[in-house]
């Protein structure tokens, strides 16, 4: 019941990455299948969508892999069908992470959706639940929640910036947050394990830097100017990515 409260909350701040890239092959799927080091690189098509998570009222954080080669970016709220265009702000790919602002005039902003963010590591054997858009071409555009556990604080190759856990995601999740039972934002969804493994899924970690001192702001967002950084809440499709 706590879950599914929780959930309700945060549905809000969870939303749909689209993006587009014309001629363009520098798009790529993301996933580890234990043959090498690096994460399998896959050219794709000219369209796909991921996940993401608002920072305030115009920002969503979600991966560099997501807007990686896209000519054009967008936000996508199923609900009204309606798409609003994004710049991207920043990335940080050596993190598989990315920042994108919506440009749209259109668009009227977040409404505030508060949760928490974790200080320390969490623990081993943590509830958590994913929330994305994977494979909406043939799951559908509505929002999915998937459960788990955290099973270790290290991810592929024993990353410490990883957490590793159980719950399942498929391409489309890429970028979408991961959150404890508490409600409180731990990190955002980067890939799974392939090659046979189920449910080894990886999260990048969201830490506090010891400096920063808006306490519900990640670590990740700290160079990318003061609209983001007085954010004191987050507020917030695929066949391509984790």
């Amino acid at each position: 019941m706590k879950r599914k409260l929780l959930a309700g909350f945060i549905l809000m701040a969870c939303m749909s990455m689209t993006a587009l890239a014309q001629h363009s092959g520098n798009g790529s799927d993301t996933d580890y299948d234990g043959s090498g080091p690096f994460p399998n690189r896959r050219a794709q098509s000219s369209y796909w969508s991921g996940s993401g998570i608002a920072l305030d009222s115009r920002t969503v954080a979600t991966n560099h892999h997501v807007v990686e080669g896209a000519t054009h970016v967008y936000v996508y709220f199923s609900d009204t069908r309606t798409r609003y265009a994004c710049e991207v702000i920043t990335v940080d790919e050596e993190h598989d992470l990315a920042l994108v602002r919506i440009s749209d005039p259109a668009f009227q902003g977040f409404p505030n959706a508060r949760f928490g963010f974790k200080v320390a590591d969490e623990d081993v054997g943590m509830g958590v639940f994913v929330l994305g858009y994977p494979r909406i071409s043939t799951m559908g555009e509505e929002v999915k929640l998937t459960t788990g556990v955290l099973s270790s604080r290290s991810g592929y190759q024993g990353d410490v910036s990883l957490y590793q856990v159980s719950a399942p995601v498929q391409n489309g999740n890429s970028g979408g947050p991961l959150f404890n039972d508490n409600g409180e934002l731990i990190g955002i969804i980067v890939a799974k394990h392939t090659d046979g493994v189920e449910n080894v899924s990886y999260a990048r970690e969201q830490r506090r830097s010891e400096h920063q001192h808006e306490p519900q702001v990640p670590d990740f967002v700290h160079d990318t100017g003061p609209e983001v950084q007085r954010s004191h809440s987050l507020h917030s499709d695929d066949d391509r990515r984790r």
